[in-house]
């Protein structure tokens, strides 16, 4: 029995005759874009490990702690930046799908409204429940009581200014203009680097780095907005809203805020539980471990947000036979990509935190170690959600799957409660991840109407099989090379991204997709 075909209107210019021609012109784009994202992440990766290390040293570790514990309850808060950045991508890219350029200036306008409305409704919640929780239960040392309600006041205008900014990102993602959105990128990276080194002269410093965070966030808002505009993407556009498409957007939004809720509360609610229960110094090790989930996900992420537009935009033009496929090799590349970084952190990071800074809470080896394997589950489950929100009817996978992860909140209290390891907020995060993976995955199928054999052979089984071969080769291996020296860290580190990488390619891509890598390098070599 054959997966039936979604009916779907073809909009005239997405004709099953005019989707086959622009298959190969997608396909380059896709490379385009990934080459793109990827060059990004890795400067930007770079550039982030140096500054870490450095804003560490100037703040020390009490004030680094403090700024992440008061920086993270306003993300708590900012939830509604992320799940309206999922749903500003959505809307845009479907009505560029259609084709249709006074329906995009109609999403547009709406969104910027609903956007103005959610970025009011942030300043309303820190400035009462999160401003209560700063006063009467945040964990920090009583000398810092000013500086702390100065950085976190700053940190909510920061915020505000990240929110004001995501229609501009979302129009310039929707056209695939990757370059852009990489070189700004890499610009946000350089300047906060900037601002690392800047610490040095002044005195207080805390206060002075959230300062200069906040004038990055105003102006990386300037530079996506001009470009917006300079480039045609809003040739004329108002905030009259639309209000049938408010409404709509406020349906879809309401769902992913609430995916967004749970997602922060059981990522930025660990940070909070730890202090609780801990003191601040475990929040150091928290935001460390979190600066490498982020470094770790951009290597998905980067593969993601160049694909995102197209797995839309291929349901929206009623393309289900490229939809699915898109589906299945997202899975399997953005699995094979986070395994690539995965593997040699996972296996070396005691020696690499040594080498990147030095002194840290000794927690945050075991932290890192399960929020990699959280992060590896995760970059495979983004594909499935993607695609069940292309057809905007994400209600019942939303609160099933993300109450999954929040329910991972609470018991991760019981356990610690009976258990005294501070890894178990991030073991019980790992294992909600799964089972929310499973769930999107069921909704997905409903969707995009897949078989569950197709999706084992194409992307589940080819996972498998590379991942489990990868950490038993690499486990070997790193338990013969003893020692501590660098020679053999890094020996060890090159040896964890190599045979990952050499089965994902032998064993992970099927055929005409090793051919496809093999005449890109040798194009770019100039050896064809």
């Amino acid at each position: 029995m054959t997966a039936r075909t979604r009916s779907v209107p073809l909009n005239p210019k997405t004709s099953p005759i005019s989707i086959r021609l622009m298959t190969s012109e997608s396909n380059k784009r896709l490379a385009k874009n990934t080459l793109f994202m990827y060059s990004r992440m890795i400067v930007s990766m770079f550039i982030a490990l140096f500054t870490s290390r450095i804003v560490l040293q100037q703040l020390g570790e009490t004030d680094f702690g403090v700024y992440n514990v008061v920086a993270g309850l306003i993300v708590v808060f900012s939830f509604v930046s992320g799940s309206f950045a999922s749903a500003s991508s959505r809307f845009i890219s479907y009505a560029i799908g259609e084709g249709n350029s006074d329906s995009i200036k109609t999403i547009f306008s709406s969104l910027l409204f609903v956007n103005i409305g959610l970025s009011a409704l942030v300043i309303i919640l820190a400035e009462t429940i999160g401003l209560w929780y700063v006063i009467n239960v945040l964990n920090y040392p009583s000398e810092l009581s000013t500086t702390v309600m100065i950085i976190y006041q700053i940190s909510i205008i920061t915020t505000v200014f990240g929110i004001l900014a995501i229609p501009f990102t979302s129009m310039i993602i929707g056209h695939e203009k990757m370059d852009v959105y990489a070189y700004l990128s890499i610009f946000d990276a350089i300047a906060k680097f900037a601002i690392a080194i800047s610490l040095l002269y002044f005195d207080n410093k805390l206060v002075s780095y959230a300062i200069m965070q906040c004038l990055i966030a105003l102006c990386l808002l300037a530079i996506y907005s001009f470009y917006c505009f300079n480039n045609g993407f809003l040739p004329s556009f108002s905030i009259k809203p639309n209000f049938s498409k408010v409404k709509e957007i406020l349906t879809f939004c309401s769902w992913s805020l609430y995916g967004g809720a749970c997602n922060i509360a059981s990522t930025q609610g660990v940070n909070l539980l730890l202090n609780f229960v801990y003191g601040v110094i475990l929040n150091t090790a928290y935001g460390l471990t979190m600066q490498v989930q982020n470094a770790i996900r951009s290597y998905s992420l980067g593969f993601q947000i160049a694909l995102n537009p197209q797995l839309i935009k291929t349901y929206s033009s009623g393309d289900m036979e490229g939809h699915r496929a898109l589906i299945f090799r997202s899975v399997r590349y953005s699995f094979f990509l986070v395994l690539i970084v995965a593997c040699p952190i996972y296996f070396n990071v005691e020696g690499l935190l040594n080498l990147w800074l030095g002194q840290y809470p000794t927690q945050t080896i075991s932290f890192i170690k399960w929020m990699v394997l959280a992060t590896i589950v995760n970059a495979m489950a983004n594909p499935f959600g993607v695609s069940v929100e292309a057809s905007g009817k994400i209600g019942k996978m939303t609160f099933i799957a993300y109450t999954i992860l929040l329910l991972s909140l609470p018991f991760s209290w019981i356990f610690l409660k009976l258990i005294n390891n501070p890894a178990i907020p991030f073991i019980a995060l790992f294992v909600a991840q799964i089972i929310s993976m499973l769930t999107r995955l069921f909704f997905a199928k409903k969707v995009a109407l897949f078989q569950l054999s197709s999706l084992m052979k194409s992307a589940i089984l080819p996972c498998l099989w590379v991942g489990i071969t990868s950490f038993g080769a690499c486990c070997l291996i790193r338990h013969y090379m003893t020692g501590n020296s660098i020679t053999i860290l890094v020996l060890s580190v090159i040896i964890g991204i190599i045979i990952p990488a050499v089965l994902s390619f032998g064993l992970g891509m099927k055929a005409h997709e090793r051919q496809w890598v093999k005449n890109i390098v040798l194009n770019r070599l100039h050896l064809k």
